[in-house]
């Protein structure tokens, strides 16, 4: 797949917009998703952004100093799946 998603860092959701860098990561997977359906490739995007958008609402943080999604550098699917992956373990390790 030649295509590339908005991609918040890790210190993004780290020191200071958790949700807004989530919300970036589920709209994001519904691009990703719609490339692989036109690759003809099965994609479970709704749960996952769900899941993701549940998951933002938990985080209590003012978001006035965060970033659009589309201010984001661009990476590739591959980059795009790792940096939300150590996001989710950063926050799954936080509220163990």
């Amino acid at each position: 797949m030649d295509f590339s998603l908005y991609t918040p860092s890790v210190d993004d959701c780290k020191q200071k917009c958790p949700a807004a860098a989530l919300r970036c990561f589920a709209d994001e997977l519904s691009v990703l998703c719609e490339e692989m359906k036109v690759s003809s490739l099965d994609c479970t995007e709704p749960k996952l952004s769900q899941s993701l958008r549940t998951l933002a609402k938990k985080f209590n943080k003012s978001e006035s100093d965060c970033r659009p999604c589309e201010l984001h550098p661009e990476e590739s699917p591959k980059d795009f799946l790792g940096v939300l992956l150590n996001i989710l373990e950063w926050i799954n390790s936080k509220n163990c």
